[in-house]
Formats: C-alpha cells, sequence, structure tokens
C-alpha cells in the first residue's frame, strides 16, 4: 500500500478545483472555506446541548459488525447531552452516526454556507452530524451512494484513510455490504502517534 497525503490549500479557485480535484475525484483539504461561516464561531459541545441535548441518539461502539451484528443498529442509546458531557470527560470509544441534527435545529442550516461555486448536488439536501469520541473508530467501508461529500471538521481532530473508488477491489468488500474485511484500525493508531 502506497499512503500519500491529502493535498491542502488554505483556499481555491472553482475552476482549479473542478479541474484538479472535483473531476478527477481527488479528495482535497479547503482550510479556509467555514471561516467565513457563523457555524465556524458559534458551533461548540455547549451550543448544541442546548438546541438538541434532550434528543435522544443512538450510539455505535468499535466493535466491527459480523453476520450476526446489524450494521445499523445502535449499541447503546443517550440524550445528545449525556453524549456529550461523556466524550468530553476523556477517550470514549463510541460515535453518533448519520444524526441529522437539522431536523431537530433547523435554524443550524443558516449557520453554514454551501460553496455552490464548487459542487453541486444531491449530499446538500442532507447535511449530518458525525461525532466521535476520542479513540472511536469509524471501520473500513465504502458510501453506498459513490458521492461526493462535503466534509467539515469543527471540533477535535480526525485521521482518515482514503482509497481511490477503483482500487475497491483491493480492500475484500464484503459481499452485499458496506463494510471492507480490511483493518486499518491499527494503523490509525500508529499513525496518531505522528
Amino acid at each position: 500500500m502506497h499512503l500519500q497525503p491529502v493535498d491542502v490549500v488554505d483556499d481555491i479557485s472553482p475552476e482549479d478545483f473542478k479541474k484538479n480535484y472535483y473531476t478527477p475525484m481527488k479528495p482535497l483539504v479547503i482550510k479556509n472555506l467555514a471561516k467565513s461561516w457563523p457555524a465556524y464561531h458559534k458551533w461548540n459541545w455547549d451550543y448544541f446541548k442546548q438546541l438538541v441535548g434532550d434528543q435522544k441518539v443512538g450510539l455505535y461502539n468499535n466493535i466491527k459488525s459480523d453476520a450476526y451484528t446489524p450494521i445499523n443498529t445502535a449499541d447503546d442509546y443517550k440524550t445528545f447531552g449525556e453524549y456529550i458531557d461523556m466524550i468530553s470527560k476523556g477517550p470514549a470509544g463510541w460515535r453518533i452516526f448519520l444524526f441529522n441534527i437539522f431536523d431537530h435545529a433547523p435554524q443550524l442550516t443558516k449557520d453554514f454556507i454551501w460553496p455552490e461555486d464548487l459542487m453541486k448536488g444531491f449530499v446538500k439536501k442532507y447535511p449530518m452530524l458525525f461525532v466521535g469520541g476520542a479513540s472511536s473508530i469509524t471501520h473500513m467501508h465504502f458510501d453506498i451512494d459513490v458521492s461526493h461529500i462535503l466534509h467539515t471538521q469543527f471540533i477535535g481532530r480526525k485521521r482518515v484513510l482514503l482509497f481511490p473508488y477503483n482500487q475497491q477491489h483491493k480492500l475484500y468488500r464484503k459481499p452485499f455490504e458496506v463494510l471492507s474485511l480490511a483493518d486499518f484500525s491499527n494503523l490509525l493508531k500508529q499513525l496518531r502517534q505522528y
């Protein structure tokens, strides 16, 4: 396996983005993209707890599902506020998966500006909040809709391994599932040291 860093820019023109990243389906980190959004200054755990702290959310642990474990069934439930309190205390291998916070607090959609000049499409209509405590893992998987996404990191750090779609056969995709048999979680733990 040949690992390469993802390109990082402060800003990019729509023309350069489409030519060099969007069309060839190459990932890119745009450091200043969200800095002008109200969310950049407003979004934090206290703000979210104030808006949706009483909302019950499904929590997912780090155990990789198998033939006996349903893939999208939560392992536990807590209120959003209880979950934030838990992960704020230190490493907690639990994450929230596909929580549509905007259904419960639609005013949050006014806190960010979709970069229409860079990309348009289906995913814009379905923004989601993904949250994970320190030490939480999302196992190697394939996004079934094969969409272009805009993943914006507001709090904390995240390590991500991305593989080109044309390399999926090398990742031992489970038949009729989105998960891969490959396990890169130990590699990510080693990368955290750097």
